[in-house]
C-alpha cells in the first residue's frame, strides 16, 4: 500500500497580502526610501507653501491632493524634469486641490513647456484645467507635437494669437499645421469680453514665453 503525502502550501507572506491589495499599495510606497532625493525635497519645499493663506484650506495630510499641488508647482515653475520623475514615480493617486482659479491651469502649463507627454498624462488624467492660449503658447514656441496634440484631443482651439506668433517667430511647420486644421480660428480674437480669467492666464502665459526668445 502507497501511502501518499499531502504537500501544505506555505502560508503567504505578510508582504505579499498587502503588496496585493490594490487600496493600499499606494500609502506604502508613497514617501519610500526609494523616492529620488530631488522629488523629496520639491515636496518639501511645496509643502511649505501650504501655511500661504491662499492654500490654508488644503489638506497637507491628504497624499493625493499633495501629490497633485506639487505637480501644478513643478509646472508653473517650469520644472520638467522634476514634474515628469514626479508622475513616473506616481503615476496614479491625483485629486486637484482647491487653488486660485489662476493657479489651475496645468495644461497651460504643460503647453508652455513643450512637454508633450506631461500634457497627456494631464489630459488623460483630467488634472487642471486648459485655454486656447495653450496652443496659443505652443505655437509662438514652435512646439508642433503639443499644437497637434491640442487640436486632436482638446476642444479650447487656438485663437489669433498662434498665427500671428508662429509667423513672426519663423515656425513654419507649425504655422502650415494651424493653416490646415486651425483655419476657423484665425481670426478668433486673443482676450474675447467673455473669457475672464481665461484670457488673463493664456495672455500672460503666452506674453511670458514670447519675452523668453
Amino acid at each position: 500500500m502507497t501511502t501518499q503525502h499531502i504537500t501544505t502550501p506555505a502560508p503567504e507572506s505578510v508582504f505579499l497580502t498587502l503588496v496585493r491589495q490594490p487600496d493600499l499599495l499606494p500609502y506604502m510606497t508613497q514617501f519610500q526610501h526609494g523616492s529620488p532625493k530631488e522629488l523629496a525635497a520639491a515636496f518639501k519645499k511645496y509643502r511649505r507653501q501650504l501655511t500661504k493663506s491662499a492654500y490654508a484650506h488644503i489638506d497637507a495630510n491628504d497624499h493625493s491632493v499633495l501629490r497633485c499641488f506639487v505637480l501644478f508647482r513643478l509646472l508653473a515653475d517650469g520644472r520638467s524634469t522634476l514634474a515628469r520623475l514626479c508622475v513616473r514615480h506616481y503615476p496614479e493617486g491625483y485629486v486637484v486641490p482647491r487653488l486660485p482659479a489662476t493657479e489651475l491651469y496645468a495644461m497651460d502649463a504643460a503647453a508652455r513647456l513643450g512637454d508633450v507627454v506631461l500634457l497627456t498624462f494631464l489630459h488623460e488624467h483630467d488634472l487642471g484645467r486648459c485655454s486656447a492660449g495653450a496652443m496659443d503658447v505652443a505655437a509662438a514656441t514652435g512646439h508642433l507635437s503639443v499644437v497637434r496634440f491640442l487640436h486632436r484631443h482638446r476642444r479650447e482651439g487656438c485663437t489669433q494669437l498662434a498665427f500671428t506668433l508662429a509667423r513672426r517667430h519663423g515656425h513654419t511647420k507649425v504655422l502650415q499645421y494651424l493653416t490646415t486644421h486651425c483655419a476657423e480660428f484665425e481670426r478668433r480674437q486673443s482676450v474675447p469680453r467673455h473669457s475672464g480669467k481665461d484670457a488673463v492666464v493664456a495672455g500672460g502665459m503666452v506674453a511670458t514665453s514670447c519675452a523668453i526668445q
